[in-house]
C-alpha cells in the first residue's frame, strides 16, 4: 500500500509498506525534485552478485559440495536449516497471493472465521516459536 500527501508547493510525501515500498522507493528515484520525503516500512536491497562478491557465491558452491555444517559451522548451519524448514512450511500465503490472490480475498470478505484464521496465522507466523503451544493447537 503507497499513500501519498500533497504538499502545498506542488510536491508530494511518500509511505510504502511491503509492495507500497518498491512503489515509494521508486517514485523518489525517478521524481527527487517532486518526492521531498519518503517513509518506508519494508527495506529493499538487491541480492549480492557474483562479481561484487564472489566469495559468498564461491562458499555456497562449497556448501553444496561438502555440506553446510563444515562450509559454515555448526550454528551457521542450524539457522540455515530453520530458515529452510520455514521456506518449506510457511510459503502458503506468499504462493496463494502469487497466483490465485482473488480466491483469498474473496474467502476473507465472506467469512469472519476466515479472516480470523488469516489474522491468527499471522501473528503465530511473526512470532514463530518452535513447539510453541498455540501452533500445536493449530
Amino acid at each position: 500500500m503507497v499513500s501519498f500527501a500533497h504538499l502545498y508547493s506542488g510536491r508530494i510525501a511518500a509511505h510504502g509498506g511491503d509492495w507500497g515500498a518498491l512503489i515509494a522507493h521508486t517514485l523518489a528515484s525517478r521524481y527527487p525534485s517532486e518526492c521531498v520525503a519518503v517513509h518506508i516500512t519494508f527495506i529493499i536491497f538487491p541480492p549480492p552478485t557474483s562479481w561484487n562478491f564472489p566469495l559468498v557465491h564461491l562458499k555456497f558452491l562449497m556448501s553444496m559440495v561438502f555440506g553446510a555444517e563444515r562450509t559454515y559451522g555448526h550454528e551457521e548451519a542450524k539457522r540455515l536449516e530453520r530458515l529452510q524448514t520455514i521456506m518449506k512450511t510457511e510459503m502458503g500465503y506468499f504462493h496463494v497471493q502469487t497466483t490465485k490472490p482473488q480466491s483469498l480475498a474473496y474467502g476473507l470478505n465472506d467469512s469472519p472465521i476466515g479472516l480470523l484464521g488469516m489474522k491468527l496465522w499471522g501473528i503465530t507466523w511473526v512470532s514463530y516459536v518452535e513447539n510453541a503451544k498455540y501452533n500445536r493447537v493449530f
